[in-house]
């Protein structure tokens, strides 16, 4: 009996270690994986394919159209994490045909990545659409901020949409979660108006702007408006302070929280 008992002490910390002690800080390219399958602990539709990477080496590919609308992958487990992490990736989407000749342009197509603590639940954590989607042959960039994670052991999920059109692939590379340091509050990047408080001033795409209230407010609407008065983001905060994932194109906005308008610049 205390043998067996033991055995299932040894079973249950095996188990979560291998659940937990995961890969991180995660830097992975695909050069080293076989066409046509995924890294290890890793589940999709998405595979990977040769001269779908960037110098034309492994990437990994998702061909989506009106006969498969969608196309997915999860990585494996990632952490412990940092408080304070980076994301960044590498894409493109280029049509199917004469493969790799043709940017695509999107209408309603998205390519959403979410995260996950439970292996369940998801959330979005950064969108690409037609707003900040940049046609092209060449990979772009990607990269973003997320804070609160100490400890945290997450899987992400990249998800492909098919809006309009014909059949393309969306090329994903060079994915890295690694430790950052949040930016410096100074004066140069901290800008104080109507109550309020937002920094960084001015932010990059990609990055979070934080608002701290001088008060706190109620459940209040949070909006950003492009120069042309249209609405391209809207949340809800409450309490002293928010956090906006910024992900738009660089340029002026106007943020709007209760009746406070402010102008934002967006690098």
């Amino acid at each position: 009996m205390i043998l067996k008992a033991c055995q299932v002490c040894i079973f249950a910390l095996y188990f979560s270690t291998a659940l937990y002690a995961q890969n991180y800080p995660l830097d992975i390219g695909f050069y080293n994986v076989l066409s046509g399958q995924l890294p290890t602990g890793w589940s999709g539709d998405m595979t990977v394919m040769l001269y779908h990477g960037m110098n034309d080496d492994k990437g990994l590919a998702g061909l989506i159209g009106s006969g498969d609308k969608e196309d997915s992958v999860v990585t494996d487990w990632i952490g412990p994490l940092d408080d304070y992490i980076e994301i960044v990736f590498w894409y493109r989407m280029v049509d199917d045909f004469i493969y790799p000749s043709t940017e695509k342009y999107l209408t309603t197509d998205r390519l959403t990545l979410s995260l996950t603590e439970d292996g369940t639940s998801y959330h979005e954590v950064y969108v690409i659409d037609s707003s900040n989607h940049l046609p092209s042959l060449n990979f772009r960039r990607i990269n973003f901020n997320l804070s609160g994670m100490q400890g945290k052991t997450i899987k992400l999920k990249f998800l492909a949409r098919h809006g309009k059109g014909g059949n393309y692939y969306v090329d994903i590379d060079s994915i890295k979660v690694r430790k950052d340091t949040p930016p410096p509050l100074s004066v140069q990047n901290i800008t104080e108006s109507g109550g309020l408080t937002f920094y960084p001033s001015p932010v990059k795409s990609g990055e979070k702007l934080y608002i701290k209230f001088h008060h706190p407010v109620s459940t209040s609407p949070v909006y950003l408006y492009n120069p042309m008065g249209a609405l391209v983001y809207e949340n809800r905060t409450e309490g002293d302070e928010a956090d906006l994932a910024v992900n738009l194109p660089a340029g002026i906005y106007f943020l709007q929280v209760g009746h406070a308008r402010k102008k934002i610049l967006i690098q």
